[in-house]
């Protein structure tokens, strides 16, 4: 069996350059993710996997170039991927999408001479989506597969944090409809499965894949006991309900600091609150390399994120395996998508009330160093081991080799 991955990714020998471009921050979450999938897949498959990208560029004029032709290059020296060409605008970057995308599979379908052929693809993205329904409609040979990260509709929720525009509900609309039309499914958590007849199609939850490539932190030189974020700042992840606790902690345990990295709707609160609360540190949006200087830093990790919302039932924070790989003690809420394995792992908050969340902070950097250093070191074992990019695209393969 032949196999492709319609991914969207950076050839990171570009990204500098696109950053240095683009008006706007390009995040690394999805790519980082489609990365360790790549991975997972080269060596499970003893090969190089073919890849077919739609690099994820802003629209003009956010990024201010409008035709992007295709570019041939490799993942691997091996590999020979291609980067599909496309017309940034609205609407039109879909559709050009979807037809190069389109382009791209039937001339790897036609290589492929008759062979089973499995396509796998991260995300409900619109022209990718298109393309795969055209191809399934010309090509017997054609399976394809899945890879959903969360769901359209409460993710379009929770970045927007209540303020959804008409081309905001079209896009997830879209992407919904286009579900049901893979041959298998990769899910990040179980209850997605609700969401879909999988009654006679395979399916396996991979909840995330750790780079296990990535070397512990540091030891921490500042002696400073430091609570660390970073990622979205969204009303809807928590962030008031942090920002509060550590102005509480503060005032009773001034030798905390809150760093913080990331951009989002509490930004702006973060800055009025830098003025009356010198122990919180907003660093902006900053690259992978500097969050890991800073994290090296961090007494303890939180992710803020409340069990609150129904969007959580289908999500796994992307973080939770980033923090806990990291070899600090994590702190969070036990939410519907994180499988009970972890829960010897994270250090839960008992309740949503800001004092609960107060005596956790405070409790987890009040421990001597050695107790926080085994936490975290049990945690980082945990993940390198069972999480890492073989073992889960093992799962992944295997649902696929059903198709046969």
């Amino acid at each position: 069996m032949k196999y492709i991955f319609c991914s969207s990714i950076y050839n990171m020998d570009d990204y500098e350059y696109l950053s240095e471009k683009s008006k706007i921050a390009l995040g690394l979450a999805d790519h980082n993710l489609n990365r360790n999938v790549i991975r997972g897949l080269d060596e499970v498959l003893g090969a190089p996997i073919s890849l077919i990208n739609n690099t994820p560029i802003p629209n003009w004029p956010a990024y201010p170039k409008i035709i992007f032709r295709k570019q041939h290059w490799s993942h691997l020296p091996e590999a020979k991927d291609l980067n599909c060409g496309f017309i940034n605008f609205p609407v039109l970057k879909h559709l050009s999408r979807a037809i190069t995308t389109f382009a791209a599979i039937r001339q790897a379908v036609k290589q492929a001479k008759g062979e089973p052929v499995t396509l796998l693809t991260y995300d409900l993205h619109v022209g990718a989506c298109i393309a795969i329904r055209m191809a399934r409609k010309c090509f017997s040979n054609l399976r394809t597969c899945v890879f959903m990260p969360d769901v359209p509709s409460a993710v379009l929720y929770a970045h927007s944090g209540g303020k959804i525009t008409v081309a905001d509900r079209m896009r997830a609309a879209i992407k919904m409809r286009s579900i049901n039309q893979f041959d298998s499914y990769v899910f990040i958590t179980e209850y997605l499965k609700d969401l879909i007849d999988v009654s006679k199609k395979p399916y396996a939850v991979v909840e995330g894949i750790y780079n296990d490539q990535q070397p512990p932190l540091p030891e921490a030189t500042s002696g400073k006991k430091v609570i660390f974020y970073s990622g979205q700042l969204n009303p809807a992840y928590g962030m008031y309900e942090l920002l509060d606790a550590f102005v509480e902690l503060y005032r009773e345990h001034p030798d905390h600091e809150l760093w913080l990295c990331g951009n989002g709707k509490a930004v702006p609160r973060i800055h009025e609150l830098e003025k009356t609360c010198t122990g919180i540190k907003y660093f902006g949006y900053v690259n992978g390399q500097t969050v890991r200087q800073l994290q090296s830093e961090a007494t303890v990790l939180v992710n803020p994120r409340q069990n609150i919302d129904s969007f959580t039932k289908y999500s796994f924070p992307s973080k939770t395996m980033e923090y806990l790989a990291s070899g600090r003690p994590v702190i969070g809420y036990k939410l519907d998508g994180i499988p009970e394995e972890y829960d010897p792992y994270i250090q839960y908050v008992e309740d949503n009330s800001i004092d609960a969340l107060k005596q956790k902070l405070y409790q987890l950097c009040a421990l001597p160093k050695q107790q926080r250093d085994e936490i975290g070191a049990q945690a980082r074992a945990f993940i390198l081991k069972h999480k890492n990019p073989r073992i889960m695209c093992q799962r992944i393969v295997e649902i696929c080799e059903q198709h046969k």
